[in-house]
């Protein structure tokens, strides 16, 4: 529990952050959501040429996925973008930090930073999954519906994912309280 209140710490942090240069963040977020729009366009003239199907997928199978994996990619960045410099953190001494802190150093370091464009990314895939997630399958293998499919991969990314690292952090603080106080 004592976790989760920093990582939400971090994330409301990171978000003051971000609102500071409100323009820049709007933009740059903006600008990622526009990008990744594009894609949308070059499947659909894909898809214009090559009929009702590629290799099985429909257009909105593979929007859908598309929109997962920009879903995965948007929360992995927009909450956990500190692990992307670890090795420059390690290399410049500055892991000394995250180390002498009374928190779980992994936790730490990785809500440390935030990559604002990721805001782009996260809110580009909720609302493709949004729109794609109605249409019948989101694979032609898979028996289930889209939006199952969808409400399963949110609590998912939004719930598991965290937790197990919370968890991990939480397992790993109580080893080392226990490995003290032995």
């Amino acid at each position: 529990m004592r976790n989760l209140r920093l990582f939400l710490r971090y994330a409301r942090l990171n978000l003051m952050s971000a609102a500071e240069y409100r323009a820049s963040f709007l933009g740059a977020a903006l600008g990622m959501l526009l990008n990744n729009s594009t894609f949308v366009f070059f499947w659909w003239v894909a898809f214009g040429y090559a009929g009702e199907s590629i290799g099985g997928y429909s257009f909105d199978d593979v929007m859908f996925i598309w929109a997962a994996s920009s879903t995965a990619y948007g929360l992995a960045h927009v909450f956990f973008d500190g692990v992307r410099g670890l090795s420059r953190t390690i290399v410049q001494g500055e892991l000394d930090i995250f180390l002498l802190q009374p928190k779980p150093p992994l936790l730490s370091l990785a809500c440390s930073k935030t990559d604002f464009t990721s805001w782009g990314d996260l809110l580009y895939g909720f609302v493709l999954m949004a729109l794609t997630g109605q249409n019948g399958a989101a694979c032609p293998h898979m028996e289930q519906s889209a939006p199952v499919l969808y409400d399963r991969f949110i609590v998912l990314s939004v719930h598991c994912a965290p937790a197990e690292i919370l968890r991990r952090e939480d397992s790993e603080s109580s080893d080392l309280r226990s490995g003290i106080s032995a």
